[in-house]
């Protein structure tokens, strides 16, 4: 019964609860694409054409990887320099960025920690946990527990990644995500941010984000039924009335 009820709020609502993944699977073949294109674009000899839109080149390469025959040569670097310096280091974005490695013994693989994925996670879990509604601490519903830790541990399985993924994917990752963060912040406030394990900040408390998103107004009662189909109204009565069964004690004593 709760969950036809939800969904009858979800209808009067116009809400889908498959709203929230659209956005991710539409990112999810551009994020294929792109990975291609960064992968193969920095270290390509000449990765002019991938620049040129409609025959204009919108950003002028000058690649210094030629030989005396004027011959592009791979043993000269890739036409893109991918070392830029981060936070005083110098960083290959082109490659994974650890600082501690673990090898498995007979596999050949190498695990890594990742200062970027680390960030990278830590950014995920403040968006993740800012879209969550926000709950009182008295509300003990098993279902918004259950919830609300996987979206403290989703987060942190990109901390694997950063053993064999570059990190110029992990820059882009972190980029979007404060952008993300900024957007979150001004629509809805921090959401479900807070309590953090105990932890409720006076500035979380009675924040009013800088545009609100104003929820429709509920139907009122008389329009309620309206709504519903003449379908689902018969499932509605069934489902709330409960056949009689008749007994053997209904039986006994009947005249023939």
């Amino acid at each position: 019964k709760a969950r036809l009820a939800q969904q009858e709020l979800f209808k009067e609502r116009g809400v889908s609860p498959l709203a929230g993944c659209l956005p991710l699977l539409l990112q999810m073949p551009l994020l294929f694409v792109m990975y291609s294109v960064i992968q193969n674009g920095l270290t390509n000899i000449d990765p002019s054409a991938m620049l040129r839109v409609f025959g204009t080149q919108i950003i002028p390469l000058t690649c210094n990887n030629l030989n005396a025959a004027g011959i592009p040569d791979l043993s000269l670097g890739p036409c893109i320099n991918t070392v830029i310096p981060i936070l005083g280091t110098v960083v290959d974005v082109s490659l994974p960025s650890t600082f501690f490695d673990i090898g498995i013994p007979g596999t050949g693989i190498v695990l890594g920690l990742s200062i970027l994925a680390i960030a990278s996670a830590a950014l995920q879990l403040v968006q993740s946990r800012m879209m969550l509604p926000i709950t009182k601490p008295e509300d003990d519903d098993p279902n918004t527990k259950i919830q609300r830790q996987t979206m403290l541990f989703l987060p942190l399985i990109s901390i694997a990644y950063g053993g064999f993924l570059p990190a110029g994917l992990f820059i882009y990752w972190i980029t979007a995500t404060i952008f993300s963060i900024i957007q979150q912040y001004l629509i809805v406030g921090w959401g479900g941010m807070f309590p953090f394990f105990g932890w409720n900040p006076g500035f979380a408390t009675g924040h009013a984000p800088r545009f609100p998103v104003s929820m429709p107004p509920p139907p009122e009662p008389s329009k309620r039924a309206a709504i519903l189909t003449d379908a689902e109204k018969k499932t509605t009565a069934a489902s709330t009335i409960r056949p009689r069964e008749r007994g053997r004690q209904g039986r006994r004593g009947r005249r023939r």
